[in-house]
C-alpha cells in the first residue's frame, strides 16, 4: 500500500500546476513548480543571504571583514528581551517582491519558498537544546481579516513542524491596531508597538523556551515588544527569527549558493 500523504501532496501539486501555470511568479519567464513556491532557480539565486559578520545580539549584518560583533549601533543601549535575533536574507530584490505579494496580495503559493528559506538559513542560530514551542508575531484581528491570514503564522508553522515542537498561537495576542512599521524611524517604531501585545491567558509561557517568528525584521522593535510580554509572563529564553531583514545598503551580504 502506498503512503497516503505523498499521494495527496502529489495530487495537490498537480492541481496547482493546472490552476497556476508552472512558471516563475517572480520573473514570469522560467519554469517553476509548486514545491519551489513558483520561484525559479535563477530568481532564487538572486536572494542575498545574511552571513557573517553580523551582530551576535540583533543579527544586523556588517560590511567588510569586521569580526563577529557582540553589540552594534542598531541594538546598542537597547534593552533586548530576546536572547538574540537572526534573519535569513536581505529584504531586497526578488525576496522583497515575494514577501510583498505574499502579505498583501494573498500570493500563498510562495509559502514553500519562504518557509524553506527560513528553515534552511536560521537553524544554525538555534542552540542545540529543547524548545517548548514556536510563537508567531500576531496580527490584529482586523488586519488578519483584511489579509485573510497571518503570514508570520505560516512561517512559524513550518518551523515548528521541522523542529517537532508545538506551534503556539494562543499565547500572544495583538490588542491594539497599529500602522505598518515600514518607513517609520526607530523611535516611532518603538512607540507604534508599545503596549500593542498582551498574553492570551489561554496558554502560559511560564518556564518555556520559545522561538518568536516574524516575516520581516528591521530594527527589531516588534519582535522585542512581543518578547517583553513573553518574558513578563515567565518565558525563560527567547530567540527571534525572521525570513528577511530590511538592511541598509552598506551592510555586507553574500549571494545565495
Amino acid at each position: 500500500m502506498y503512503p497516503l500523504a505523498p499521494l495527496l501532496r502529489e495530487g495537490l501539486e498537480g492541481a496547482l500546476d493546472l490552476i497556476y501555470p508552472p512558471v516563475c511568479q517572480v520573473c514570469h519567464e522560467q519554469e517553476a513548480h509548486a514545491p519551489a513556491g513558483y520561484v525559479c532557480a535563477a530568481c532564487a539565486a538572486q536572494v542575498r543571504l545574511i552571513t557573517l559578520p553580523y551582530c551576535k545580539r540583533c543579527g544586523a549584518p556588517f560590511a567588510g571583514e569586521a569580526a563577529n560583533i557582540d553589540d552594534c549601533r542598531n541594538c546598542h543601549s537597547v534593552e533586548l528581551h530576546y536572547a538574540h535575533a537572526r534573519s535569513a536574507a536581505n529584504h531586497t530584490g526578488p525576496l522583497l517582491q515575494v514577501i510583498h505579494q505574499f502579505k498583501y496580495a494573498q500570493a500563498r503559493w510562495f509559502s514553500p519558498f519562504l518557509q524553506r528559506l527560513l528553515i534552511e538559513n536560521t537553524f544554525a542560530a538555534l542552540p542545540p537544546e529543547m524548545w517548548d514551542g514556536v510563537v508567531p508575531v500576531p496580527l490584529h484581528p482586523l488586519k488578519e481579516r483584511e489579509r485573510g491570514f497571518n503570514q508570520s503564522e505560516s512561517l512559524a508553522a513550518a518551523l515548528a513542524t521541522a523542529l517537532r515542537v508545538p506551534l503556539l498561537t494562543r499565547v500572544l495576542r495583538r490588542v491594539r491596531y497599529t500602522e505598518t512599521q515600514a518607513g517609520l524611524p526607530r523611535r516611532e517604531r518603538v512607540k507604534n508597538v508599545a503596549n500593542a501585545f498582551r498574553l492570551c491567558g489561554r496558554s502560559s509561557p511560564s518556564g518555556k523556551r520559545l522561538i518568536l517568528v516574524d516575516d520581516v525584521m528591521t530594527t527589531g522593535a516588534t519582535l522585542n515588544a512581543c518578547a517583553k510580554v513573553l518574558r513578563t509572563g515567565g518565558a525563560t529564553h527567547i530567540v527571534a527569527l525572521s525570513v528577511a531583514r530590511a538592511c541598509d545598503g552598506s551592510f555586507g551580504l553574500s549571494a545565495s549558493p
